[in-house]
């Protein structure tokens, strides 16, 4: 699952210039914590 978010970053990558990708990959980790934490509070 988190291979392939990194996967479809780093192919996302391609089509933007540095600084966009680093806040993409940010903006990835910030939603995936959240929905992580969601989850754990699911559980």
């Amino acid at each position: 699952m988190l291979m392939q978010v990194l996967i479809n970053t780093q192919a996302l990558g391609r089509f933007f210039p540095k600084g966009a990708q680093v806040d993409f990959r940010m903006g990835v980790m910030v939603i995936f914590n959240y929905l992580s934490s969601k989850l754990y509070s699911l559980m």
